[in-house]
């Protein structure tokens, strides 16, 4: 799956899930540098799991750049999720068949 963000006539941002399996996808998000911490990269990660869970995508796995702490916070509000640090890069996994209100 991919994901296009427009502004006017021009490609600001792009969202990928795919993997070998369809119940098991990465993500991928890259949004322009200008238009980082508007809101784009949201919108995209949105859409992708809107779509995961309306194919029935059980797991998404996502490498984060240390330094955004904002887009682990937003992909925690997606799902159950494990998280841990290697070399700099979190890695999130996010477990879609159940919402993260269903757990203290």
């Amino acid at each position: 799956m991919v994901f296009l963000a427009w502004e006017d006539d021009r490609c600001i941002g792009m969202g990928v899930l795919a993997g070998p399996s369809d119940v098991d996808l990465h993500l991928g998000v890259l949004v322009e540098d200008q238009r980082q911490r508007r809101r784009v990269g949201t919108a995209l990660v949105t859409a992708l799991i809107n779509e995961a869970r309306r194919r029935d995508v059980r797991r998404i796995h996502a490498d984060v750049m240390g330094e955004d702490h904002q887009l682990v916070v937003i992909l925690r509000r997606l799902g159950k999720t494990t998280a841990s640090v290697e070399s700099g890069v979190f890695s999130v996994g996010i477990d879609l068949c159940r919402q993260p209100d269903d757990f203290s």
